[in-house]
């Protein structure tokens, strides 16, 4: 009788630890031996990628390889063929909804047409046909047909479903009946008192891509930042943005010139500007509000921005002036470390390892074991 409690004891300690390695890997103990100067220029042998801008490279690089052994996604049909809706028309920017789509579509890797073998299900609206009417009839009318017609989502009760959205319509549309059970994929959650497990099971942050394909811009380029800072978030913050006011970044040189790019990610038209100063090798200052930062739980933004509370936006020249040189070279060479996690490569130019979409597909693979190994 007492070997049999001391082996249930064993294994419920196994998985409450795997649980705490997949879900809350920041909970883990860093090394303690390993400092900041330690790390600098680590790149992870043979991964190609720099364990200093990651919160846990070892325990990334172990999941991503799971990953690539055989996680396969069913995409729902859907009349997706329109080239007017590869771009987010509030925005007049590049759609982040029809990227991972069009990349999940070519994926011989991830993308499965055999809904049998599949581990998850994508249901692919876009902001356009969301927000086609107010009331969500088409997007509703949608989802019903899905669950209608398909037997996964009985199933499950579509906790291995999720949409990807880009837009404030998508964000109220996913919170909807029946939707509000399944994984939303958004470039916008809020850190609040939901934010437990079940919530970081449902949700999860990525970016606002407002650019193309054209390569980040990269190398030591600091001796030609000669700005402080680039204003690139709206003029008039910290009120709301709207696409009809926002200037669409005219002029490049200002995130090429700059050390720092102010941005405010409270809109979904300014989070893209987080996107872009990044990609242009630009420190992004971020105007915190409680929202999450895309690959949070993945990346140490630390590491590679500035972060200020929504109580100090008045006091952003003051805070930048403060950084010392070394800091600010620091934080620009981890910038340049984390592009390609950010860039959005051609769906016909083949598996590019740990760009954007790789991220995406590495956040929802997250989400596929938290399932496997909590009853949700």
């Amino acid at each position: 009788m007492q070997s049999r409690v001391k082996f249930v004891v064993v294994i419920l300690y196994a998985v409450v630890a795997i649980s705490a390695i997949f879900l809350f890997p920041s909970l883990l103990p860093r090394n303690p031996s390993t400092t900041a100067n330690d790390q600098v220029n680590n790149r992870v042998q043979g991964s190609g990628i720099f364990e200093e801008v990651f919160q846990y490279p070892d325990v990334f690089l172990r999941n991503y390889a799971l990953m690539e052994k055989g996680f396969k996604i069913f995409i729902y049909p859907n009349k997706l063929d329109d080239e007017a809706m590869y771009y987010n028309d509030e925005t007049e920017g590049f759609s982040t909804e029809m990227f991972f789509y069009y990349h999940l579509n070519f994926s011989e890797r991830f993308y499965t047409d055999d809904d049998a073998e599949a581990h998850m299900f994508f249901i692919p609206l876009t902001c356009f046909q969301i927000g086609r009417t107010r009331n969500y009839t088409n997007a509703e009318n949608y989802v019903r047909h899905i669950i209608n017609e398909y037997p996964h989502w009985n199933r499950s009760k579509g906790v291995d479903h999720f949409l990807l959205t880009c837009c404030d319509a998508g964000e109220k549309f996913s919170e909807r009946v029946p939707l509000n059970n399944s994984i939303r994929v958004s470039c916008f959650t809020s850190n609040d008192s939901r934010h437990d497990i079940h919530h970081k099971h449902h949700h999860t942050t990525i970016p606002q891509m407002g650019l193309t394909f054209g390569p980040p811009v990269r190398g030591n380029d600091i001796h030609q930042r000669t700005k402080l800072a680039f204003w690139a978030c709206h003029k008039n913050y910290p009120a709301r943005a709207s696409a009809s006011d926002w200037d669409k970044y005219s002029d490049e040189e200002k995130f090429k010139a700059s050390k720092y790019c102010i941005c405010d990610g409270a809109s979904y038209v300014t989070r893209i500007c987080i996107t872009d100063s990044i990609h242009f090798g630009c420190v992004p200052v971020i105007l915190y509000e409680d929202y999450e930062l895309p690959f949070s739980d993945i990346l140490d933004w630390a590491k590679f921005s500035v972060i200020i509370t929504k109580d100090d936006p008045l006091r952003v020249e003051q805070i930048l002036e403060a950084m010392s040189h070394s800091k600010f070279s620091e934080l620009h060479n981890n910038v340049l470390k984390v592009q390609r996690h950010f860039h959005a490569n051609s769906a016909l130019e083949g598996d590019k390892p740990y760009d954007i979409f790789h991220m995406i597909m590495y956040e929802l693979w997250l989400r596929h074991l938290a399932r496997s190994f909590f009853d949700f």
